[in-house]
Order: C-alpha cells, then sequence, then structure tokens
C-alpha cells in the first residue's frame, strides 16, 4: 500500500524543513554558487519561504474555524429582503 495519509498542514511543514535542509546542506557541504551567495540574500530566501508557510497557516486557520450558523441565518435572511425589496 502507499501508507498512512498525512495531513496538510504536515505536508507543507515537512516540505518546508526539506528545503531547508537542502539549502543548509548546499552552503555548507558544496563546491557550489550558493557559498558565493551573500549572507542578506540568503536570509531573504529564508524569510521568503518562512512567510509563504506563515500565509498557508492562516489560510488553514480560516478554512478551519466554523462560520457561526446563527450569523449564516441571518445574512440568508437579509438576502432574501434585499431581493425582495431591491
Amino acid at each position: 500500500g502507499r501508507g498512512k495519509a498525512v495531513c496538510t498542514e504536515a505536508r507543507v511543514t515537512m516540505l518546508q524543513g526539506w528545503i531547508f535542509r537542502r539549502l543548509l546542506h548546499r552552503q555548507k557541504h558544496e563546491d557550489s554558487d550558493m557559498g558565493l551567495t551573500s549572507p542578506p540574500i540568503l536570509s531573504r530566501l529564508y524569510q521568503v519561504i518562512s512567510d509563504g508557510t506563515l500565509g498557508f497557516h492562516q489560510a488553514a486557520k480560516v478554512m478551519d474555524t466554523p462560520f457561526p450558523f446563527p450569523y449564516h441565518n441571518l445574512i440568508q435572511v437579509f438576502l432574501v429582503l434585499y431581493v425582495v425589496t431591491v
């Protein structure tokens, strides 16, 4: 089989960890252009990846928070009143 399903938030966090580990490995152990990259640029790269992950978690929080049922009903009533009057 394919194993157990992993939740989406865990996948995003795992992928971020893979990217960070790969960047660190390239900086320290490989002779590449990454060693010539200045620290402010690398810092900005890490910041952009972190900002993307933060945005994902904020969107997941909005998705997971249930919308109150009374508000839903009230909006429906106001929408019907609006359609009838206008």
